[in-house]
């Protein structure tokens, strides 16, 4: 049907959206996800039009507490799909996918919307997939001057974050295969620390999102990532990678073009038969002298072969 409310939509999951949470939302038909579940009923109407930008208070069309991708006056009534599901990504956390799927616009059924949001569990990060968005033109004009909005709004119209030009009194606008992704710009709720070794029992060597290591031996390293949820639990996630160290030699040819000077090569030293060779373009090539040597080699870039 046109112009109503869906039934309660019951998350799995607490969503944080302006620093509340929630576990109820109702989809609207033109596009709309709200958390207002106390001034918004179910299988109620729900106004199409609109006329001022977000944030705004009192609108009856702007809802309060909403989210909006893309909110103008589409006819579900006519045809084909708006729905929702709730689905586990393959890391285990869950999302609510709302589509709207060729949806034609109101009176000029000929021209359709496809679009999509996505609000997920953990991260409360919100994106909206925008397919294929066209103008209304109805009639002599364009129906409700074409207006549209993609954005979030808080509980009392006093805060929003809008995409770029896509707030209602923008220029109006068609796009197809267009994203938009919104994201908590509050305090972390991540914490990480790495450890040298496999398991949480080996030594802290850092707690930023990237580390610096230089191992001399092959090493592995363990990745602790704390989630505080905005239900006040936690969420630890490890994950393990390693680094391998192969010996090798890189020419620098700084003294000059005696493969057999060990400062020509970085670390010092003449490679051995246990090293891997690298051999960039330099100012001095490398010259091997003498007999006795076995080679192979492929190349990585100009002048470049590696294993004696």
């Amino acid at each position: 049907m046109d112009d109503i409310w869906s039934s309660t939509i019951n998350l799995p999951f607490d969503f944080c959206f302006y620093g509340t949470t929630y576990n109820q939302c109702l989809m609207r038909s033109n596009g709309i996800i709200t958390f207002d579940t106390a001034n918004n009923t179910p299988g109620d109407y729900c106004e199409w039009s609109f006329a001022s930008n977000l944030p705004v208070s009192g609108d009856a069309g702007l809802v309060e507490n909403s989210i909006f991708s893309v909110f103008h006056d589409i006819d579900p009534s006519v045809g084909d799909e708006v729905g929702w599901e709730l689905i586990t990504l393959n890391i285990g956390c869950r999302a609510l996918v709302a589509s709207w799927n060729d949806v034609p616009m109101y009176e000029e059924n000929s021209i359709l919307y496809t679009g999509m949001m996505v609000l997920y569990e953990n991260t409360n990060v919100i994106e909206v997939y925008i397919h294929e968005k066209n103008i209304d033109n109805f009639g002599s004009g364009t129906w409700n001057d074409g207006n549209a909005v993609v954005g979030i709004q808080n509980a009392d119209g006093t805060i929003a974050t809008v995409a770029s030009n896509r707030n209602g009194l923008d220029a109006n606008w068609t796009v197809t295969n267009e994203a938009w992704r919104f994201v908590p710009d509050g305090t972390s709720i991540t914490s990480i620390r790495w450890y040298q070794g496999s398991g949480t029992s080996r030594p802290i060597v850092g707690t930023t999102d990237q580390i610096n290591v230089r191992p001399t031996t092959t090493t592995t390293y363990t990745a602790e990532v704390t989630y505080t949820l905005c239900s006040g639990t936690t969420l630890v996630e490890l994950d393990e990678t390693t680094v391998t160290i192969n010996g090798g030699k890189t020419w620098t040819g700084a003294i000059n073009d005696n493969w057999n000077n060990n400062n020509n090569w970085s670390p010092i030293g003449i490679p051995t038969a246990a090293d891997c060779v690298i051999i960039p373009s330099t100012t001095n090539n490398p010259i091997i002298s003498g007999t006795n040597y076995n080679t192979s080699g492929s190349s990585s870039g100009p002048g470049a072969f590696g294993g004696i």
